[in-house]
């Protein structure tokens, strides 16, 4: 199982502007987990997973991290780097 975890902050501009792309992502790819973080709200998961910058996303396989994407990116880098994995 391919899982997608969007780290992110209710004050953060850019996780604002990646929410619509994400939204789009998980509507449009079949077959991943998605599940959204908020770093203030679940400190000790984004420190678990050693989130640094926001937002961050990590693409999960079978439970490891096989991918990291920092920063805000085009909807297509998202999803070619999702199905990479499934």
């Amino acid at each position: 199982m391919v899982k997608l975890l969007k780290f992110k902050g209710e004050w953060c501009g850019p996780c604002k502007v990646l929410a619509p792309t994400i939204n789009e992502v998980v509507s449009e790819v079949n077959d991943i987990q998605y599940q959204e973080v908020d770093v203030d709200k679940e400190p000790m998961l984004a420190i678990q997973h050693k989130i640094k910058s926001l937002p961050t996303v990590i693409i999960e396989k079978d439970g490891k991290e096989v991918s990291r994407i920092i920063g805000v990116q085009s909807k297509n880098h998202y999803i070619t780097t999702i199905k990479s994995h499934l």
